[in-house]
């Protein structure tokens, strides 16, 4: 299936370094904007819609390899031509494997709470998810009560708001999610075999130390097969450690995206850091 053209949100002045934000399953380019706003005087940040999400069309297929041809063409339009990674969940496992198909191209990668690969356990419960309805909320304060238990159960009230603004579209009297089901029933890894030996550029590996999907045990294997990585738990943060504690978050990308840079002007590689807490 040919690529589609995805919406998208950018931050920060075109002129400085490149870093290109990928969502997650059931998020969009806007959920970046709390940790976006803090590198925006450093980087300019660009954030999509994958199909079937958000602002972006809804052709009807969503494996993995659709989503990694709308991202090269999203590159190509946007002429990004050297720029750093940064996934979360699903753009985490993107973003591991466009690395691997374009080694030249990214300076760093950072990927967010998901293990690499991710247990069959968690492929089956979206896909369990998927065959079931969106949720339809009667008002706007039972879907903040419904995205505070299951999104974001540790966000300040304003940054709460912003995920509702976000994600959530009318449905006839009420709202719903605003994603297409089919992206959970197709979920799957990426086809290209994710071999974590194979990345070369600095890496960085974020977990939510309350995260009920990324487990230390499995990060810490990870970072064991990349060759410069390091591994950074987040303090009281779920899933979603850049909208839980986006200030940290920023912190801890922007001291990785500066190194990043910094090798990739000198020559000279990053310490491996086995865990950091």
């Amino acid at each position: 299936m040919a690529s589609v053209e995805l919406a998208f949100r950018a931050w920060g002045d075109p002129e400085f370094p490149a870093v290109l934000l990928v969502h997650g399953v059931t998020g969009c380019g806007n959920l970046w904007d709390p940790m976006a706003q803090q590198l925006s005087d450093r980087f300019y940040l660009v954030a999509p819609d994958l199909r079937g999400h958000g602002k972006s069309p809804r052709p009807g297929s969503y494996r993995a390899d659709d989503y990694l041809d709308d991202l090269e063409a999203f590159v190509t339009k946007q002429q990004l031509t050297a720029f750093a990674l940064v996934g979360h969940s699903l753009g985490g496992l993107l973003c591991a494997a466009y690395t691997l198909r374009h080694p030249g191209t990214v300076w760093g990668l950072i990927s967010i709470d998901i293990n690499i690969p991710p247990p069959d356990w968690q492929i089956d419960r979206l896909h369990q998810a998927g065959n079931k309805s969106h949720n339809i909320f009667a008002s706007r304060e039972a879907a903040l009560a419904y995205l505070r238990k299951t999104v974001t159960p540790s966000a300040s009230d304003e940054h709460l708001q912003l995920v509702a603004d976000s994600l959530l579209t009318v449905d006839g009297t009420g709202l719903k999610l605003n994603f297409e089901r089919d992206v959970l029933r197709h979920f799957s890894p990426p086809g290209i075999n994710i071999q974590l030996t194979g990345i070369q550029c600095p890496t960085l590996l974020l977990r939510g130390g309350d995260s009920p999907v990324m487990d230390r045990a499995s990060g810490i294997t990870a970072l064991q097969q990349i060759r410069q990585a390091r591994l950074v738990q987040i303090p009281r943060t779920g899933h979603h450690v850049f909208l839980d504690n986006p200030r940290t978050t920023a912190r801890e990308i922007g001291m990785f995206l500066a190194e990043a840079l910094r090798q990739l002007q000198t020559g000279q590689p990053q310490e491996t850091v086995l865990e950091k807490l």
